[in-house]
C-alpha cells in the first residue's frame, strides 16, 4: 500500500534488526537441544551428523556446562542432552543405525540419569557458585589464557594479525583499544562461523583462533605478557631478515665486481667528455665527431710513446680536409716533404674544426718516435716555415714546465735502459 504523500514506504534499518550476537546464537542453539524431537530431526532428517564440522562445533559448545556460562541457560537439561550427543559422537564407531538406536535410548536416559545431573547442578549453595563463578573468571585471566598464551608463543602466532589490527612495533604503539578489538572479533565472527562454511574444516580453526586472540588481547593480566614476547620475536625476526637481506647484498655486490682491469683509455674518455662540455658552453663546433674512427685508439694504445711524439700543426683549410686520408696524403707529399712515408705514424682531428667556415684547421699529428717530432719542432722554430703551415707546438705546451727547475740524478739501471746498454749480471 502505498503512502499518502506518494512516497514508498520506508525499509526497517540495519539499527532496528540488528544481528545477533555470537553469545545469543550459540546460547539459543544450545537450549533448543532440550527438545528432543528437534535434536531427532536435525540428525537424522538434516543428516548434519555426518559432517566432521558438526562434532568438533558440538565440543566447541561443551563451554556452556560451565558457570558462568551454565547461569544463562534456561532448559539445564540441554546441557545433558549435549554431553550425551558428544559421547555418541565421540564412540568408536558412529554409523546412523547405532545413531538411532541412541536417540530411541534417549529419552530413557534422560529419565533415569538426567534428576541426577540436574541436582549435581542445582543443589550447588551460592557460596559454592560464587566460588566456581571466581575460578571460572580467574582461569580466563590466568589458567585458560595462560595455557592458551604457551600454546599461541610456541606456534609463533600473531594475534594482531589473527583479528586485523595493526601489530605493535614498540610499547609506544600498543594498540589498546578494547572495545575495538572486541567489536572486530564480532565482526569476523559472524563472517567467520562454521555454520555459515560447513564444508570447510579449515574456519573452524580459524573461528577458534579469533575466540583465543579475543580472551588474550582483552585480559590485562595476560596480554602484557604476549605484547613483550611479540615485540621480542618481532625484533629478532627483523634481525634475521635484515641480515639476511644484507648478506644477499654483499654476495650480489661481490659477485658483481669486475674481475678484469679497468678500461685502459677511461683517463681519455674523462677528459674527452670534460672538453666536450667547454665546447658546449662556450658554443664552439664539436668537428667530425659522428664519423669516429676507432683504429685512432688502437694505434694510441700501440705506439709506445704516443703523446710525447705527437704535435700540434694548425694548417690552412683545404678542400676535403676532414677527410682522414686526405689530409694524411696532404701532409706527406706538401708539408713534410723531407720525410719518409712511415715517418708520420698516425693524425687525429681537433673537436672545434669548423671545415666549412675557418680558414684554418688543426691536425694533431703523431709521428713514429719522439725524436722526429723533435726535429720537425726545432725546424720549425729556428725559421724554416712552411708556405701553407700556420704554427708547430707539442701536444702538451712547453710553458707547463717553465717553472721546474729540480734536477734528480739519473738511477743507473735506468740510464742503462736509457742508452739501450747491456746490464751485467752478477
Amino acid at each position: 500500500m502505498s503512502s499518502t504523500n506518494g512516497n514508498a514506504p520506508a525499509t526497517p534499518s540495519s539499527d532496528q534488526n540488528p544481528l545477533p550476537t555470537r553469545f545469543e546464537v550459540e546460547l539459543e542453539f544450545v537450549q533448543s537441544l532440550a527438545n528432543i524431537q528437534y535434536v531427532t530431526y536435525l540428525l537424522t532428517q538434516q543428516q548434519i551428523w555426518k559432517s566432521p564440522n558438526f562434532k568438533n562445533y558440538l565440543k566447541y559448545l561443551e563451554y556452556w556446562c560451565n558457570p558462568p556460562y551454565s547461569q544463562c541457560i534456561v532448559y539445564p537439561n540441554c546441557l545433558f542432552i549435549l554431553k550425551l550427543l558428544n559421547g555418541f559422537m565421540e564412540s568408536a564407531i558412529v554409523n546412523e543405525d547405532g545413531l538411532l538406536e541412541g536417540l530411541d535410548e534417549l529419552p530413557k536416559i534422560i529419565q533415569l540419569q538426567g534428576p541426577q545431573w540436574m541436582n549435581e547442578m542445582t543443589l550447588e549453595d551460592e557460596s559454592k557458585i560464587k566460588k566456581q563463578v571466581h575460578r571460572r573468571t580467574t582461569s580466563l585471566a590466568t589458567t585458560m589464557p595462560g595455557h592458551e598464551l604457551e600454546d599461541v608463543i610456541n606456534q609463533r602466532l600473531n594475534l594482531y594479525d589473527v583479528l586485523e589490527l595493526p601489530t605493535p612495533l614498540d610499547v609506544h604503539t600498543i594498540y589498546d583499544d578494547l572495545p575495538q578489538i572486541k567489536r572486530k572479533y564480532r565482526t569476523l565472527a559472524l563472517k567467520y562461523h562454521p555454520d555459515k562454511h560447513p564444508d570447510n574444516p579449515s574456519i573452524i580453526h580459524k573461528f577458534h583462533l579469533l575466540s583465543t586472540a579475543t580472551n588474550i588481547l582483552t585480559n590485562a593480566d595476560v596480554r602484557p605478557h604476549y605484547d613483550r614476547w611479540l615485540i621480542e620475536f618481532l625484533r629478532k625476526t627483523n634481525d634475521i631478515e635484515r641480515n639476511k637481506l644484507i648478506q644477499k647484498l654483499e654476495e650480489s655486490e661481490s659477485s658483481t665486481i669486475p674481475t678484469t682491469t679497468p678500461h685502459p683509455d677511461l683517463l681519455q674518455i674523462q677528459r674527452h667528455g670534460e672538453l666536450l662540455r667547454k665546447l658546449k658552453h662556450f658554443n664552439l663546433p664539436y668537428g667530425d665527431w659522428k664519423h669516429l674512427n676507432t683504429q685512432d685508439q688502437e694505434n694510441a694504445s700501440q705506439h709506445p710513446y704516443y703523446d710525447c711524439s705527437t704535435l700540434r700543426i694548425v694548417l690552412d683549410n683545404f678542400l676535403q680536409s676532414n677527410n682522414k686520408s686526405n689530409c694524411l696524403s696532404h701532409l706527406r707529399n706538401q708539408v713534410f716533404i723531407t720525410l719518409s712515408a712511415n715517418e708520420i705514424y698516425d693524425i687525429y682531428f681537433s673537436e672545434r674544426n669548423n671545415y666549412s667556415k675557418d680558414d684554418s684547421i688543426i691536425i694533431y699529428t703523431v709521428f713514429d718516435t719522439p725524436i722526429t717530432a723533435q726535429h720537425v719542432f726545432r725546424n720549425w722554430s729556428s725559421g724554416n716555415l712552411i708556405p701553407t703551415v700556420k704554427d708547430i707546438s707539442p701536444l702538451i705546451p712547453l710553458h707547463y714546465y717553465s717553472d721546474f727547475n729540480l734536477e734528480t740524478e739519473l738511477n743507473d739501471d735506468i740510464a742503462r735502459l736509457v742508452s739501450n746498454e747491456p746490464i751485467l749480471l752478477d
